[in-house]
């Protein structure tokens, strides 16, 4: 009788300490996912096709590796980010692309396209504002652009890199 008594305090015991860890870790997947979403809203107005030419049609297709949902919204986050703008270079109209693909898992590559995508902008939009970079040579112009990212990963001394697809097309 007594030995019952025990185990049913034991296995109830059990069951509470289970419950207690269940709920921790309920409450860790919710604090990851409210970070993940944070970090999604972070990315989405960076991975955006700003293409407006009438000539150049361009179409994204992403899926991130990692869905999640987080309260009532479904997302996706990952490393991945396509972008695409409108400059001018040298008096002519250009529509300017760029698919990469941060290396990591979830927050980790998408760290990564976050910084891409908001390097990749600034260089975007001085090159709307300043007259020298838009008398640049189209060549000229991809070198340099490339050259800046390259130098903003590489400061991250291998930690986070980014293979990157990027081009002009002449509209």
């Amino acid at each position: 009788q007594r030995h019952a008594v025990e185990l049913e305090t034991k296995i109830n015991d059990r069951t509470s300490e289970l419950m207690t860890t269940l709920q921790e870790i309920q409450n860790l997947k919710t604090h990851q996912d409210g970070d993940y979403f944070l970090t999604s809203l972070l990315i989405k107005p960076l991975g955006k096709n700003n293409n407006k030419s009438e000539r150049v049609h361009v179409e994204f297709i992403t899926y991130q590796k990692k869905k999640f949902q987080f309260r009532s919204y479904k997302e996706e986050i990952g490393g991945d980010i396509c972008v695409s703008y409108n400059i001018t270079l040298r008096n002519r109209p250009m529509s300017v692309f760029l698919n990469a693909d941060a290396m990591g898992k979830s927050m980790q590559g998408a760290g990564g396209a976050l910084v891409l995508g908001s390097v990749f902008q600034s260089i975007i939009q001085r090159t709307k504002y300043s007259h020298e970079m838009q008398e640049e040579y189209p060549e000229k112009w991809l070198r340099n652009t490339f050259v800046e990212l390259h130098k903003v990963f590489e400061s991250f001394k291998g930690s986070m890199l980014v293979s990157i697809l990027m081009g002009l097309v002449e509209d």
